[in-house]
């Protein structure tokens, strides 16, 4: 299992989520550092969303399984870390 996340200062909660599965390869974008703007831009844009924080769940495969969208109220540490634990085998 993958996560990438799209985050910025006011959702630096979400790097938490690292520490509490450490088994999971995490990868982060914090859309307001310039060099890693690009890639959040293209990550958003490639799955329909434009707001940040986003979190997308990727199988072993590289095919996306699970986004998390700011736009619905369900990118948080909370429901993210409940999928997880719910899912994470």
């Amino acid at each position: 299992m993958n996560i990438k996340i799209v985050y910025n200062s006011k959702t630096e909660n979400l790097l938490q989520l690292k520490n509490d599965f450490p088994n999971i390869n995490f990868i982060f974008y914090n859309d307001e550092y310039y060099k890693e703007l690009k890639k959040a831009i293209l990550l958003k844009a490639g799955l329909g969303t434009k707001l940040t924080p986003f979190c997308v769940i990727y199988n072993e495969d590289k095919i996306p399984i699970k986004c998390f969208y700011t736009e619905i109220k369900e990118c948080n540490y909370d429901i993210i870390k409940k999928y997880l634990n719910e899912n994470n085998k």
